[in-house]
């Protein structure tokens, strides 16, 4: 069976700011707008993947798991075919807000205790703190994009203050 892979990532911030004068009911505005869009064909090279993953867990206050991006039998996409990635060309981690089941804590994303992935990470002792609702991004669409080997390969996901159900979308190349 053959595999094929296109996806968009697109991300839009819209900033309106109004300033009301209160001496002569004047007002101004000004409006910041940034936006990014990604495309990927199918492929490995710069602007393309050929893997995709997806993940939704629960984890209990002050729990950790470790997701190994090397894993043939953990790291599988919704055919149940390999995801396994040489190369991360976007991940997206959500903590969804409390209104989505038990989700009430905080999320900490950082590298595994061994063969720490460090891909957005400086060193294996950072971590990224996202909030209940919060959302992280990380993009690299050229050729080099996040490199995963056995030897860099663990990322941790650690609940913090209740519990959390992190929702996991990598998109990356097999070569």
């Amino acid at each position: 069976m053959t595999q094929s892979i296109s996806a968009t990532y697109k991300h839009e911030l819209v900033i309106t700011q109004t300033n009301v004068s209160d001496a002569n009911l004047q007002s101004a505005s000004d409006s910041i707008r940034q936006s990014t869009s990604l495309s990927f064909t199918s492929g490995t090279g710069a602007n393309q993947a050929d893997r995709a993953y997806t993940n939704e867990f629960t984890l209990a206050s002050g729990s950790t798991t470790v997701l190994d991006l090397t894993s043939t039998s953990v790291f599988t996409d919704n055919f149940n075919s390999s995801a396994v990635m040489a190369r991360v060309k976007e991940i997206t981690i959500t903590n969804p807000t409390a209104t989505y089941g038990s989700n009430t804590g905080t999320l900490e994303v950082g590298s595994g205790a061994t063969n720490p992935w460090l891909g957005f990470l400086k060193d294996g002792t950072d971590k990224v703190t996202v909030r209940p609702g919060g959302q992280i991004s990380f993009h690299a669409p050229d050729a080099t994009a996040m490199a995963v080997s056995t030897a860099s390969c663990n990322l941790q996901f650690e609940a913090s203050g209740g519990n959390v159900s992190p929702q996991v979308v990598i998109l990356g190349a097999s070569a």
